[in-house]
């Protein structure tokens, strides 16, 4: 079996449950921004484990392919690039993107939440129906 398609079977449910999760439940999701603003070093350990996964999928897979599949490599240096940023940004800058306008807005959460959904069901398609 392909690489890139283990990946997809292994990221396209996550992808899946994460975005069903955000969507159903946009009311929980939306409060998170303000639990890491009132303590911020809370995330540290998250922010390990998201740093340690980003290196393991861009190491993994890092084609710049149009087609499904580009789906992992921006996942991998998105993860990567999200944790070196809170690492390495001071905290004030951390607390201004948590201040952002958008991340109030309600909607914000069903859109974020449906359009990873989509993302995850599309690698489930191309992982476990694609031959």
């Amino acid at each position: 079996m392909q690489k890139e398609v283990v990946l997809a079977s292994i990221i396209g449910p996550i992808y899946l449950v994460y975005g069903l999760s955000v969507f159903l439940y946009a009311k929980q999701w939306k409060k998170i921004p303000s639990w890491i603003d009132r303590d911020h070093f809370a995330f540290f350990p998250l922010a390990m484990i998201c740093l340690i996964f980003g290196l393991i999928l861009v190491n993994a897979y890092n084609i710049w392919e149009w087609n499904p599949y580009v789906i992992i490599t921006l996942t991998g240096w998105a993860i990567l690039a999200k944790s070196v940023f809170y690492f390495l940004a001071p905290g004030s800058w951390t607390k201004a993107v948590l201040q952002w306008k958008i991340l109030a807005h309600i909607g914000y959460y069903y859109f974020a939440g449906a359009v990873v959904a989509i993302l995850g069901g599309s690698l489930i398609y191309c992982g476990y129906f694609v031959k």
